[in-house]
C-alpha cells in the first residue's frame, strides 16, 4: 500500500511538471552584463532588469538597487544612469499600416522611420515586416510577396521592402489580422528577446456592431484574439498611433495587456523618434557607480546586485578575480553566476579560463532559455525515468520479501543434551560494555558486576545463585545510566513547515553549501549566523551578515539565548525555534 502511494505521488508530479517548469520564470529578472574597475576603487557595474516577457524596465531609481560584496558589505550605488547596450540582441516584427489613409506624407515618414530603425540594429538582431492593407492571410507559411518577410538578419532584404511601401498602398485596414499574424511569426523567435512593433493611422473596418466579420472589409479575427495570443505567448506589443482617427483605446489595451508601451504620434514627423524610443527600451541597461571595498589581492571575490520592484525582486551574483589581463568583452556566465577577470596589478595571476563543464552548463542554460518547451520535455523525460526506477526497486523489494521464508526449526538430535543454564566458561570482563536494543537506545553497563567487596571472582558462583539484595546485576543484564536526546531543539521554516533542522553542538547558517544549515535566499549572506549549545542553552549570534539576524524582530548584536517559541529571522527568512529536550 505504501509503495502504491509513492507511485501515485510520482505520477501526479509527472503530470504537474510542465506547469511547474513553464511558470518558473519570475516577474523580474536581473543580469550582470559588464564590470569596470578602471579607476579602482571607483567602480561600475552594468545590469539589465527585464520583466517576464524579456522587456527591460525603464525609469528605475538608485534606491531600488543594492550591491553586496563578498556576501557581507551591503550598500546602494552612489549613482545610476541608463544607457543603450548596442550588443543586446533582439527580434522585432514591424507591422506597418499601408491602407489608403497612409498615402502621401504618412507613408514617406513611415519609410524614413523604418530605415532609421534598421540602421540602429546590430548584425545579430533579427527583424521581419508585415505591410498590411485590404486583407491578410493568417497562414504563416504563406507570405505576401513584397509585403511580408519573416525574421532575418539580412537588413538589406527588409530595407528593399520598406523602400517600396508606397507601391503597396491598398484600401481597407485589417489591423487585427495583421497583429495576429505578426505575433504568430514572432512566436518562433527566442524567448525574452522578441517583440512586435505596430504602427497604424486608422481603425479596423470589422463589423464590431454585429460581431460578424465582413469579407474584404477588415479583419477575420476578433479584437481580443491578437491580445490574448500575445499575452499567452509572452510577446510584448509596442503600438504607435498616427494622427487623430486611431482607436487609441484599443491600442492602449493592446500594449498594456501584452507588456509593451503605447505611443501616440501627433504627426508623421514624430514616427522616427518613437521608433527609436522603442528600440532604446529594448536594448536599455543601467550603469551603477559605487566605491568598492574589495582588496586587490589574489583571492576570489563576489559582487551581488539586487533590485526591488513592486512586481518582485531579483538578483545576480558575479565572481571576479583581480589579474593582469584586461577585462574580457563578455563575462563567462555559469548558471546565474558569472566569472569576470578584472584589470589590476601586474603581479597578480589572471583568473583561470572557464572549464569545459562550466561552458557545457552555460550552453545548456541558454538552450533552455531559448526553447522552454525543450526544458519541459527534458523534465518530463527525467520524471518518467525516475518513476520507472522507483517501480523497479519496489518490484525487486517485494519479490525479495516474498522469497524470504522464515528459517525452518530444526529439531536437535536426541543424543544432544541441551546446554546448561550457566557455564563457567562464559566470561564477561569487568568494565565491559553491553548494548541493549530498545527502540534504538544504547545502554552502558556499570563499571563492575556487583559490590566491590564481594571478595570472590564473579565467576566463583553462577549469577543465578547470587543472593538477592546484594546489588548484583543478573548475567547478561545492563544498568541504564543515560538516555540522551538526539537533539536539543529544532528550527522550523515558517514558509515551509515540513523543512526542519535539528540543533545540536554548533550549527553554522548561511547561503553557502558548506554550512550545516543552508538557506538559499537572496537576503541571506553566505555565512550569516551560528547557533551554539552552551550549558544546555542554545545561543544565536550574527557573524556580520548584510541583512542581520533577528529574534522576535529584535536585531541580534551579541550572543542571544533562545527560548521555546522564539521567531528567528535571517534576512527575510523566518524560522520557529522549538525546544524538544
Amino acid at each position: 500500500m505504501r509503495a502504491n502511494r509513492v507511485l501515485v505521488f510520482l505520477v501526479l508530479a509527472l503530470l504537474l511538471a510542465p506547469t511547474t517548469l513553464a511558470g518558473a520564470q519570475g516577474a523580474v529578472n536581473l543580469s550582470v552584463d559588464d564590470l569596470s574597475f578602471d579607476d579602482f576603487p571607483e567602480s561600475q557595474v552594468c545590469v539589465t532588469v527585464r520583466d517576464a516577457n524579456g522587456i527591460p524596465y525603464v525609469g528605475l531609481k538608485r534606491e531600488q538597487f543594492e550591491l553586496v560584496e563578498d556576501g557581507r558589505s551591503s550598500f546602494p550605488p552612489s549613482e545610476i544612469s541608463a544607457q543603450v547596450n548596442p550588443d543586446a540582441v533582439v527580434s522585432v516584427m514591424l507591422v506597418l499600416d499601408v491602407s489608403g489613409s497612409m498615402k502621401g506624407k504618412p507613408v514617406d515618414e513611415a519609410k524614413r522611420a523604418a530605415n532609421a530603425f534598421l540602421d540602429r540594429l546590430s548584425e545579430k538582431d533579427r527583424v521581419g515586416i508585415i505591410a498590411f492593407s485590404d486583407s491578410v492571410d493568417l497562414d504563416t507559411s504563406k507570405l505576401a510577396e513584397g509585403k511580408e518577410l519573416d525574421h532575418t538578419t539580412d537588413r538589406n532584404s527588409v530595407r528593399n521592402m520598406v523602400n517600396f511601401l508606397e507601391t503597396k498602398i491598398g484600401w481597407d485596414t485589417p489591423f487585427y489580422d495583421a497583429i495576429y499574424k505578426g505575433v504568430a511569426m514572432t512566436s518562433k523567435e527566442p524567448v525574452g528577446k522578441r517583440a512586435v512593433l505596430v504602427m497604424t493611422d486608422g481603425r479596423d473596418e470589422r463589423d464590431n456592431a454585429q460581431g460578424t466579420p465582413v469579407p474584404d472589409a477588415g479583419s477575420m479575427v476578433s479584437p481580443d484574439d491578437p491580445i490574448n495570443e500575445a499575452a499567452k505567448l509572452g510577446i510584448p506589443v509596442f503600438a504607435i498611433g498616427l494622427g487623430s482617427k486611431i482607436d487609441s483605446q484599443y491600442l492602449s489595451r493592446l500594449a498594456l495587456r501584452t507588456g509593451g508601451v503605447y505611443h501616440q504620434a501627433p504627426d508623421p514627423e514624430a514616427l522616427t523618434a518613437l521608433y527609436q524610443e522603442v528600440l532604446d527600451q529594448l536594448k536599455q541597461q543601467y550603469v551603477l557607480a559605487y566605491t568598492s571595498g574589495l582588496k586587490q589581492d589574489s583571492n576570489p571575490h563576489s559582487l551581488m546586485v539586487r533590485v526591488q520592484l513592486p512586481q518582485g525582486q531579483a538578483f545576480d551574483e558575479t565572481k571576479l578575480l583581480f589579474g593582469a589581463q584586461p577585462l574580457p568583452a563578455e563575462p563567462v556566465s555559469i548558471g546565474v553566476t558569472q566569472v569576470a577577470q578584472v584589470t589590476a596589478q601586474a603581479t597578480v595571476e589572471p583568473a583561470p579560463a572557464p572549464t569545459e563543464p562550466a561552458m557545457l552548463f552555460e550552453s545548456l542554460r541558454k538552450t533552455i532559455n531559448e526553447k522552454p518547451m525543450l526544458a519541459v520535455a527534458i523534465g518530463a523525460g527525467l520524471l518518467v525515468l525516475i518513476v520507472l526506477i522507483v517501480v523497479l526497486i519496489v518490484v525487486l523489494l517485494r519479490g525479495r520479501g516474498v522469497g524470504e521464508a522464515e528459517p525452518a526449526q530444526v529439531a536437535a538430535p536426541e543424543e544432544f543434551s541441551p546446554a546448561p543454564e550457566w557455564s563457567p566458561k562464559t566470561t564477561m570482563p569487568r568494565g565491559g560494555v553491553a548494548s541493549a536494543i530498545d527502540q534504538g537506545r544504547t545502554e552502558a553497563a556499570p563499571g563492575g558486576w556487583g559490590e566491590a567487596d564481594m571478595g570472590t571472582s564473579p565467576f566463583g558462583q553462577p549469577p543465578g545463585g547470587m543472593p538477592a539484595g546484594q546489588g548484583g546485576v543478573p548475567a547478561g543484564g545492563t544498568r541504564v545510566i543515560e538516555r540522551a536526546s538526539r537533539h536539543l531543539a529544532i528550527l522550523v521554516d515558517k514558509r515551509s513547515p515540513n523543512r526542519k533542522f535539528d540543533l545540536q553542538g554548533t550549527m553554522n547558517i548561511g547561503r553557502a553549501t558548506d554550512n550545516q544549515i543552508t538557506v538559499e535566499h537572496a537576503t541571506v549572506s553566505r555565512y550569516h549566523a551560528w547557533i551554539r549549545e552552551q550549558a544546555g542553552d542554545l545561543l544565536v549570534f550574527d557573524v556580520g551578515s548584510a541583512n542581520g539576524t533577528f529574534v522576535n524582530d529584535h536585531r541580534v548584536e551579541e550572543p542571544h539565548r533562545l527560548e521555546n517559541g522564539d521567531v528567528v529571522r535571517f534576512g527575510d527568512v523566518e524560522f520557529a525555534f522549538t525546544r524538544v529536550f
